[in-house]
């Protein structure tokens, strides 16, 4: 059962993780974009020698807590740790991903391949993926729309067979993302709070997620 000392200690690590990556986003010298639509994962990766810290909280069908850590080695493989805590419960799940360096078609078509929860102790239990992502981008005197990225998939065991989703980039670094993830659809937005920190608001099967994402490469 949720109760107010939970409440308490939740929202006090959350504020402490929020305001950590707000300090580190002093110092991190440039944006990489992130790896992942919103659950599923992009056709595309981080740039070489990156790093991607995101958390976000909510109170759904899905764990309440997520978070995930990302780097990307100087070979282009990317290691993600996800961190999942249950609701109603004090068990936390831990899954790594893996991601290959994409395969590039010039500016029009990247491809990337991988696998969710390695180890088997998340909730995706060695998934295998394969995901295509195809920006198209627009020209012109402050265009409102600056550029759409479409991005479709296929995973197997519990990523549910084909996954694709839209984002849309707008003016002001501000992101707009829909997707359909395991036959569920998920809305987000981003908004840039920094030179490298962004605030995300998720609709994840219906229910609100908040918090924040630092990304940068080295």
């Amino acid at each position: 059962m949720w109760n107010k000392t939970q409440g308490k200690y939740c929202r006090i690590r959350a504020y402490a993780f929020c305001l950590t990556l707000a300090a580190c986003s002093l110092f991190a010298p440039h944006r990489a974009y992130a790896d992942r639509v919103i659950l599923s994962p992009l056709g595309d990766t981080l740039p070489i020698e990156s790093f991607k810290a995101e958390y976000i909280t909510g109170r759904g069908s899905l764990p309440r807590d997520l978070a995930w850590f990302t780097i990307s080695s100087s070979s282009g493989i990317e290691l993600e740790l996800q961190r999942a805590e249950v609701t109603s419960t004090t068990k936390q799940q831990y899954s790594l991903n893996i991601e290959y360096p994409q395969i590039a078609f010039g500016n029009y078509l990247s491809i990337s391949y991988g696998v969710r929860d390695v180890t088997g102790t998340g909730m995706e239990h060695g998934a295998i993926y394969a995901a295509a992502m195809a920006p198209i981008r627009f020209y012109g005197h402050k265009p409102f729309l600056k550029k759409l990225r479409l991005n479709a998939g296929v995973g197997t065991g519990r990523m549910d067979g084909i996954f694709f989703s839209v984002e849309a980039y707008l003016p002001g670094g501000i992101r707009l993302a829909t997707e359909l993830y395991r036959q569920r659809p998920n809305v987000g937005i981003a908004l840039p709070v920094g030179r490298n920190l962004q605030a995300k608001a998720y609709s994840l099967d219906g229910d609100i997620y908040y918090g924040l994402a630092l990304s940068w490469t080295l």
